[in-house]
């Protein structure tokens, strides 16, 4: 950019809402940009920025801003400072690493991340509650966080061209859902087959898998006894101790519940009597 150029866009319009900096093979943003306290819309697509520009971070109105056809590796956790932002396009770059903080942005809507080399999403990203609009798609996903399924307004996700083999279960919860698009992925013969079936035979696959799988938990955590001549012996994990704070310093609580020993138990169930 020539020097001068926030003084020279701030004697035409002082109070500039968008500025279209696009296609200008920026490598960075000059730092007086957060002169322009009112700016709503930044576009940076298609210039030569390896990072997250940390004065874009500190825009407070910024509710629109897109980095699309960049050179990004990563996103930092200074992204979650942008508390107004609705939409963030971050396509078409090299990222392989996103900050939990992005599940900080209270008020995000749309969030565009395709075309990039991701294999992991953060677990955070479920804690998005604006959120309306997600797409994923080609990249290097195996698989997608269960937390996913806490979205409270998602209608759209495009999960195309990745290499997810299934989705968790939670997400059969997303009840405002409209597309859901799966293809070009490696799913197993079961999630393909509802996939086909379309999406509210898919949400309700997901639902009865969620619940199989919690039936599963429960027998696997089920007691087995080890016969002991005439008696069966079950052995239980117990947690040693718990560190309280008191004021004379922090002590050490034995908090197990012990079985006297002598004493005879029965099992009903999934409950030892």
């Amino acid at each position: 950019l020539p020097v001068g150029f926030v003084d020279m866009v701030k004697k035409f319009n002082p109070n500039i809402t968008e500025l279209e900096l696009s296609s200008n093979n920026l490598t960075d943003v000059p730092e007086d940009i957060e002169e322009f306290r009112y700016l709503r819309i930044l576009r940076l697509k298609y210039n030569q920025l390896k990072k997250l520009p940390a004065v874009v971070t500190r825009m407070p109105q910024l509710m629109v801003l897109e980095l699309s056809g960049n050179q990004l590796t990563r996103i930092d956790d200074n992204v979650g400072n942008m508390n107004m932002l609705k939409e963030l396009d971050l396509s078409g770059n090299m990222l392989t690493h996103l900050s939990d903080n992005l599940g900080l942005l209270p008020k995000l809507e749309v969030l565009q991340l395709e075309n990039n080399r991701l294999e992991i999403l953060p677990e955070t990203i479920g804690e998005l509650p604006s959120l309306v609009k997600l797409d994923i798609s080609t990249n290097s996903l195996r698989f997608l966080p269960a937390s996913m399924g806490n979205f409270k307004r998602i209608q759209r996700i495009d999960c195309a061209n990745n290499l997810l083999a299934r989705v968790p279960p939670s997400m059969g919860h997303l009840k405002l859902l409209k597309e859901f698009n799966l293809r070009y992925n490696s799913l197993d013969d079961r999630y393909k087959a509802k996939v086909e079936e379309g999406l509210s035979r898919l949400l309700a696959f997901l639902r009865e898998e969620e619940e199989r799988e919690k039936a599963e938990e429960v027998e696997r955590l089920k007691p087995i006894g080890t016969p002991v001549g005439a008696y069966l012996e079950y052995r239980c994990k117990v947690e040693i101790g718990q560190v309280v704070k008191t004021e004379a310093g922090e002590i050490t609580v034995d908090n197990r519940c012990w079985i006297r020993s002598g004493h005879t138990m029965t099992q009903v169930g999934n409950m030892l009597l």
